[in-house]
């Protein structure tokens, strides 16, 4: 029942998404741009399938998810795909421990892990306050603040150093 097709009606798959790479949960809005097709068929990389014109999928799993299109021309029994490749992040974490009070004039060591990005505030009694583990020189209880950030995904945590009058 498929016959040899025309060239102009040779379906062509194509379709362009608002976004490649994000953290998750990351919703993804493909468009379908395609031409002599008659039905769709998407694979999200992820075990989802649809079989709409346009659509759109959330991943709610870090990886590499590699997005396909398939475009079918059902008269001729041709079919054309496309596909992008969709980078999805965790969102960082931090972990800050509380610490006991401190005596005026000590410093104390910070610690957040886990991520690529540090913004510690506020930076003036800090030794350096763009690393993980920057050394704090209060001189009163002082509320730190980090700004954490990951494959542009991003956290803020605070933590207060409190001054033990009585040292």
């Amino acid at each position: 029942n498929c016959g040899i097709p025309a060239p102009s009606s040779t379906p062509l798959a194509t379709f362009s998404t608002d976004t490649t790479k994000g953290c998750i949960p990351l919703t993804v809005n493909l468009k379908n741009n395609s031409i002599h097709s008659h039905s769709y068929q998407w694979d999200f990389g992820d075990g989802q399938k649809s079989n709409t014109y346009e659509t759109k999928h959330t991943y709610d799993s870090s990886g590499v998810y590699k997005i396909k299109l398939i475009a079918i021309d059902t008269v001729n029994c041709i079919a054309n795909s496309d596909y992008r490749e969709i980078n999805v992040y965790a969102p960082p974490s931090v972990s800050l421990n509380p610490v006991n009070p401190i005596c005026p004039g000590d410093s104390i060591g910070l610690n957040a892990n886990g991520v690529n990005t540090y913004l510690w505030t506020p930076g003036a009694s800090l030794s350096n306050a763009n690393i993980s583990d920057p050394i704090a020189f209060p001189k009163i209880s002082t509320q730190y603040t980090v700004s954490v950030s990951n494959d542009g995904c991003s956290l803020t945590d605070t933590l207060t150093i409190y001054m033990n009058l009585s040292c």
